[in-house]
């Protein structure tokens, strides 16, 4: 984040060809002293425009950007087959239904079996509703973490 103009501003997200082949990390949040942001309102519409200025590191290299860092199904899955295989009493993935383009929408279930049905409050959370909605994507891996962590304030 970075002020412009008077506000806070993210910088982009970028991946390029030559740090696909680099480093282990695709996209990254692009660093300050490589990127300006600016956020400007329109005075009679009331829209923000976001533009920014960019230096690039590697001439003819091929640079992609991204409001937010992508995350794709694939990360998904692994990451639920990664939280299943290590909380195996707690965590329950079940197949909600199917989306449009065929993709299965899981639920998951983070519950403390040890403790009566009626006992147990039940807090419903929906994330990823519309397809460009990735931030709530890193937000709900990091809130379903939380829940699976040994935090005292999580019990």
């Amino acid at each position: 984040m970075v002020w412009a103009g008077g506000r806070l501003a993210a910088t982009p997200a970028t991946s390029t060809a030559h740090c696909a082949t680099t480093r282990k990390a695709r996209w990254m949040r692009t660093p300050t002293k490589n990127c300006t942001s600016v956020v400007m309102q329109d005075r009679f519409r009331f829209n923000f425009v976001y533009s920014f200025t960019y230096d690039f590191l590697v001439e003819d290299d091929i640079t992609s950007f991204a409001y937010c860092i992508p995350y794709t199904y694939s990360h998904l899955a692994r990451f639920l087959q990664e939280c299943k295989t290590k909380y195996p009493a707690s965590f329950k993935v079940q197949i909600l239904w199917n989306s449009l383009s065929g993709l299965k929408v899981p639920l998951v279930t983070i519950t403390d079996d040890t403790q009566e049905q009626f006992v147990k409050g039940v807090v419903i959370v929906c994330a990823r509703v519309h397809p460009g909605e990735s931030n709530s994507s890193h937000v709900a891996e990091g809130l379903i973490k939380y829940l699976c962590s040994d935090d005292e304030n999580v019990r």
